[in-house]
């Protein structure tokens, strides 16, 4: 039998000679995160196309079980990333303390206080770790913009020693700049490592909440401070408050709302192993009940699901079955419960009866190990710890290199690397541990697990009595519990949530025997769901505790008052009042927002807004009624239609009052009062019609030639023709990708074989452009060199066909292939570079591609390939070009935005005509997303328009004038993911000119006048919208704007305004409005 402390001992061996980092200018303690095992050194690959040719003969692996083509590998191969290290650490500490050879100990302390001196954030001491954020060894520099914590049990013991300040600032900052809503505590799972500035992501992920309570617990064992232990139950609360009927709390709660998606109730158990952890560390009972009642929560699945044991996607545990043991054994450990050793004992019978899977991470066997020897440890059977000899044994023999160093992944027919974030110090430490056991195994003094126990105890019995189904929000709120216990009742309080708001109680009620009387204060102006729970301690010793289930209440605005001298009633409260009343009238107001409105349903095309009014006021024939409503209750109607509504509650039809007064200056509604019942205002919905989500951008085309143009469409392995009504009318197989990465190439719809008819051409995040017949036979499929995922651009013939089609990809090149799918040329350019190509024809001379390409542009002739020019910002990587006439008689300008906040307004010789920069309120907004091209001052000139990183649109005239800003409301909501502002320009009012028309990150879409001014808004369900399209789908006269986003039915088709008669019918008819992908206009007609 293999010695396993000494396999562990040479591993750590060779990494401190081969993976400590001497690279580039300066060497450094860190340890390295990749090493090619062949070369034993970093990987030589420096970009894309360097590992693409290294991987072209890999197997492939759809698993995505194994390092290679399922995720970039240009972000890692060269870092140091402590985060990964966490097991080598520990490995290391444990050597010097086994062996007393102190050089290990130093390695890992080295390593530890040179990331803590180099690697911090000195903004937001946030810790440059996770998959986002590290240290290159090469450039001796910290890479990477986005900071996450992905590790269940971080260095925070070990980082203590050396800087206690640099971790507490570290662990704060999780609160201080990952919790984006601190009443809430809905966090993002990322944070901007370098100024900390909100993004909204908000991915309030499950697994995470456990991780960052336990880091908040450990600075209150350190510092005692109270505030760390609140922070903490709140982020439990904040899951548990919404906790479904089985006691299971919802993963990422916060994108299913935005998405409009049912909430989803997966088992994590590795939370509920935070839970013990935490009472483990702070004594606390209800940590040790709540995880124990959210572990049962999770093990009923198993009974639900009615699944037979086994370790293939187990209704509990998934694939990771091993971690699920440990999870048990922690539960035994707490609590001597031996039930939850006896399910522990099944599941490592039927992980013991299977083979190792073929590949397998070496954190994943490192698990089995694990899971082996705790059942060896809390049964004593020396059957498991023979299990886990079997497994080490397979890793020595499939893991362990020659040289010492662990794989990440194995077996797998390719190169072998060691990799840090695949487990391979995690697999040291495994055969480390189990070295370890093996040495005690017979030693009189070995643990007796059965020995200590946690007394069993009986929780009160509570019983809340009768609750109203609604509140009223401008009165207290009284709920009565019953509770009992032998050795009565020493604390009792009532948690309660206000809308998405945690962390409310009342700690003192009023006690009548065992009844007990809490009190809710009033909670206007709120209006929406209260959610609560009773939770009650026993006195005695030991003390018990129980919670209740939480429950539902509806809270809403209700108020009774006497009409006044003046004739007038309500409003104080309410967005209502009724006039023409007698003086003393009783009138009676209940309001209540109501977001779903799929209840009361007007008909068609009405669409209510999201609230409603039960009004009771006696009958007067002088009596009228005023609402006064905000910009958020019609932000998705048609302002100047609306109009009040009342419902017959017998019939359930909305009676809509079309003679009543709108004002929109002063957004109120003025009607005769019909009679008493539930009111509400209505309006024409902007929405047309709705479509499955995507993240794409459309492109409109009549297809068959009836007069009703068609939506082209992606989404990830598939692309989609829709009927003008949003119907699907045809599913085109595009090639499938290597990696599941989303498609947002906008296709191409146009007649390119001369056949009189439309083809589409779509591009594929498989390296492939695909050309498909009107009815989807595809005609040709070309391979190219990347994942096309920008617009396919083209360059069109006088009579409006394409003479030739353009492609590039990020990573990096740029491809031209003639309408029958050849290649005509194609180039490999270093990255990055943009995704979509733009086509400029000049007046005099031929056609040519201008591309975004490091950090600047560069133009290719259309013809060979030719470079033209090539045009330096020195500001990093600029957006895809605006190209257009400033005048109608005018030459062709190239328009640009830099990272940096500058325009660049170039010739078509690629020579700087001016340049000026974008004011920003932070660096962080600066950056420019897009630019663009429209005349919005006169028929006969352009103007250009760009947005930014902060929500911002500007106008510009070309030589740097400013015209006007319009700051969307992204600086209050926070970043998100850098998606930006996406333009498009027609005239949507008939005078002449052209609107802005903003696919904003902010939630919004927006139609600006040419001044900047607001014409409409709409507000969707998600934060961000892909590239909108504009066009008369029916030939109606009626514009209609298409963006998608990634909710539930996320293609929007929205009312857009009208169009001139005779106008053309597609203003803007793709992404970047045209097929040479300019981004530019056309004159106004």
């Amino acid at each position: 039998m293999p010695d396993f402390s000494l396999i562990a001992r040479n591993f750590a061996d060779a990494l401190i000679a081969c993976g400590t980092d001497h690279y580039g200018v300066r060497d450094t303690p860190l340890f390295c995160h990749f090493i090619d095992l062949e070369t034993l050194t970093i990987p030589a690959q420096k970009t894309a196309a360097e590992w693409r040719e290294l991987m072209a003969d890999w197997e492939e692996d759809r698993g995505y079980l194994m390092w290679g083509k399922d995720r970039s590998n240009l972000m890692w191969a060269h870092q140091s990333n402590l985060l990964w290290d966490t097991e080598t650490v520990r490995l290391f500490i444990k050597l010097s303390e086994s062996t007393g050879d102190q050089r290990y100990a130093e390695a890992a302390h080295s390593c530890m206080a040179y990331f803590l001196e180099h690697c911090v954030s000195r903004e937001t001491g946030l810790f440059a770790w996770g998959e986002h954020v590290a240290y290159n060894v090469l450039s001796d520099r910290i890479e990477g913009e986005r900071h996450e914590l992905q590790h269940a049990d971080p260095l925070w013991e070990e980082l203590w020693q050396i800087s206690p300040k640099k971790v507490q600032r570290e662990i704060e900052a999780i609160f201080r700049f990952h919790v984006v809503d601190k009443t809430a505590m809905i966090y993002d799972r990322h944070a901007r490592f370098w100024d900390g500035l909100p993004e909204r992501d908000q991915a309030t992920i499950l697994g995470y909440a456990g991780t960052f309570a336990k880091a908040w617990v450990f600075l209150w064992t350190k510092t005692r401070n109270p505030e760390y232990l609140r922070w903490a139950r709140n982020q439990l609360l904040a899951f548990q408050s919404k906790s479904n009927g089985s006691g299971l709390y919802p993963d990422n709660w916060t994108d299913s709302d935005k998405r409009q998606l049912p909430r989803s109730y997966p088992a994590r158990p590795g939370l509920a192993r935070d839970m013990f952890d935490i009472y483990l560390m702070t004594g606390m009972r209800e940590w040790l009940d709540d995880g124990c009642r959210y572990l049962e929560a999770c093990v009923a699945l198993r009974h639900e699901e009615r699944r037979r044991m086994g370790t293939q996607d187990d209704p509990v545990f998934g694939s990771d079955v091993a971690a699920g043991i440990a999870v048990l054994i922690s539960a035994f450990d707490v609590t001597r419960d031996r039930h939850w050793r006896d399910l522990a004992l099944e599941y490592g019978r039927a992980l013991a009866a299977e083979p190792i899977p073929v590949p397998l991470m070496a954190s994943r066997l490192a698990e089995r190990i694990q899971a082996f020897c705790a059942l060896h440890d809390a049964t004593g059977d020396p059957g498991w710890l023979s299990r886990a000899i079997r497994e080490a044994e397979y890793a020595v023999a499939t893991f362990v290199h020659s040289s010492g160093l662990i794989k990440g992944t194995a077996p797998v027919r390719r190169r072998d690397y060691y990799d840090a974030i695949q487990g391979s110090g995690k697999l040291a430490l495994a055969l480390f541990s189990l070295g370890a056991v093996l040495r005690s195994e017979g030693k009189a003094d070995r643990k007796n697990r059965e020995a200590v126990s946690v007394s069993g105890t009986i929780p009160p019995s509570l019983d809340v009595l009768s609750l109203p189904a609604k509140l009223p929000n401008h009165l207290p709120t009284v709920v009565r519990a019953e509770i009992r216990h032998p050795d009565g009742i020493q604390k009792a309080v009532l948690h309660y949530s206000v809308g998405y708001r945690v962390g409310l109680a009342d700690f003192a009620p009023v006690r009548e025997g065992p009844v007990f009387r809490f009190r809710i204060p009033p909670l206007e102006p709120f209006e929406g769901e209260v959610r609560l729970a009773v939770e009650a301690f026993s006195g005695g010793s030991p003390q018990s505790r129980t919670i209740t289930a939480w429950q539902t209440l509806s809270v809403r605005i209700v108020e009774t008052l006497v009409a006044d001298l003046a004739g007038c009633a309500a409003g104080e409260r309410t967005p209502v009042h009724v006039e023409g009343l007698l003086p003393g009238d009783s009138v009676t107001v209940e309001t209540e927002p109501c977001e779903c409105v799929d209840d009361h349903i007007p008909p068609p095309p009405w669409r209510r807004a999201p609230f409603m009014i039960r009004l009771s006021a006696p009958h007067r024939e002088s009596a009228r009624i005023v609402f006064a409503y905000s910009a958020h209750h019609v932000d998705r109607l048609v302002e100047d239609t609306i109009r009040p509504a009342v419902l017959d509650e017998k019939s359930g039809a909305w009676r809509i009052l079309t003679s009543a007064s709108v004002n929109t200056g002063t957004r109120t509604i003025t009607s005769q009062f019909v009679h008493s019942g539930l009111w509400t205002i209505c309006g024409l919905s902007r929405v047309r019609w709705q479509a499955p989500q995507r993240e794409a951008n459309a492109t409109v085309g009549d297809i068959d030639g009836d007069g009703r143009l068609e939506v082209a469409l992606t989404q990830y392995a598939n692309a989609e023709l829709l009927n003008s009504d949003g119907s699907s009318r045809h599913v085109f197989g595009l090639q499938t990708s290597n990696r599941p990465v989303q498609n947002t190439s906008s296709p191409l719809i146009a007649d390119i074989n001369a056949d009189g008819r439309s083809e589409v051409v779509y591009g594929a995040t498989s390296g492939h452009v695909h050309a498909f017949s009107p009815d989807g036979v595809e005609l040709w499929r070309t391979p190219v060199g990347g994942e096309v995922r920008g617009g396919i651009a083209a360059a069109m013939s006088e009579g409006g066909r394409p003479v030739c089609l353009c492609v590039s990809w990020h990573d990096a090149g740029v491809a031209l292939l003639n309408p029958d799918g050849s290649v005509r040329w194609q180039h490999s350019l270093t990255p990055p570079a943009d995704t979509t190509p733009v086509v400029c024809t000049p007046r005099a001379g031929e056609p040519f591609v201008v591309l975004a390409h490091g950090d600047g542009l560069i133009a290719f002739r259309c013809a060979d390939g030719e470079v033209l020019w090539q045009y330096r910002t020195d500001e990093g990587t600029p957006v895809a070009p605006a190209i257009g006439e400033v005048s109608r008689s005018g030459e062709p300008w190239i328009v640009t935005g830099t990272p940096s906040g500058m325009i660049h307004v170039l010739d078509t010789r690629g020579k700087v005509h001016s340049r000026w920069v974008v004011p920003a309120v932070h660096k962080a907004y600066r950056p420019i997303i897009e630019v663009g091209m429209a005349s919005l001052r006169d028929s006969t000139t352009r103007q250009i328009v760009a947005t930014t990183a902060g929500g911002v649109v500007v106008a510009y005239e070309c030589d740097g004038t400013p015209l006007w800003q319009f700051v969307s409301r992204e600086q209050v909501t926070g970043f998100a993911l850098g998606v930006g502002g996406r333009l498009a320009f027609a005239d949507v009012d008939a005078d002449g000119l052209h609107e802005v028309l903003i696919a904003e990150q902010d939630q919004y879409v927006y139609s600006l006048n040419g001044d900047g001014s607001v014409m409409w808004e709409f507000r969707g369900a998600f934060f961000y919208h892909y590239s909108p399209v504009v066009a008369d789908l029916d030939g109606q006269g009626d514009l209609t704007l298409i963006t998608t986003s990634p909710c539930q039915n996320g293609t929007y088709a929205l009312r857009a305004g009208r169009r001139i008669p005779g106008a053309s019918r597609t203003p803007w008819p793709t992404m970047r409005g045209n097929f040479a992908r300019a981004n530019c206009a056309p004159w106004p007609e």
